[in-house]
């Protein structure tokens, strides 16, 4: 599966640093997110960092609301959420037209609430390092249960030392005894 760039402009609000700075960066990368320019006025805004973290916040609840469980399969329910819709807000509209739905939102926060809850719930994920620094991702394999590389490689390099501790002895005297004759 191939991840889209709004797939990845998911993952990349969901793990955002909440530094002003980063804030800033984002708005300059994306827009703002809960302010919608009127058509043919240039564009004022304002928010506070409060505001921004706490539409990331409810981002993230969103995400983790849509988690399955191991073993639990995924539900219609499941699929969208608590409340089982999407309520359009005023200014907000689907239209379908030539076989294509489409949704104007009022604003980036709720496109990107939008576009999330359409994710196949099997592909929304939270990687399983517990010190992970972006832990939000959709996985393009079902099998995957790490981010990046960095993360799958710190739980092989765990997995071992487990391994090791539980095993290693019996297999060090085991080959010991292979070697002697």
């Amino acid at each position: 599966m191939r991840i889209g760039a709004e797939r990845k402009l998911l993952d990349e609000f969901a793990n955002w640093p909440s530094a002003p700075s980063d804030l800033l960066r984002f708005t300059k990368r994306h827009g703002p997110l809960t302010v919608r320019a009127k058509e043919g006025q240039r564009a004022t805004y304002s928010f506070t960092t409060t505001q921004w973290r706490k539409c990331q916040r409810e981002f993230r609840e969103l995400w983790e609301s849509l988690l399955l469980k191991p073993g639990q399969p995924a539900s219609i329910l499941t699929l969208l959420g608590y409340s089982g819709s999407f309520n359009c807000r005023p200014g907000e509209h689907f239209d379908g037209r030539y076989g294509a739905l489409r949704f104007e939102a009022s604003n980036l926060f709720r496109l990107l609430c939008l576009e999330l809850i359409t994710v196949p719930v099997e592909r929304v994920r939270k990687c399983t390092r517990p010190d992970c620094e972006h832990p939000y991702f959709i996985a393009p394999h079902l099998r995957q249960q790490y981010c990046s590389e960095m993360c799958a490689n710190w739980a092989q390099r765990g997995w071992k030392k487990r391994w090791w501790k539980e095993k290693g002895n019996a297999r060090r005297r085991e080959r010991a005894g292979q070697l002697k004759k």
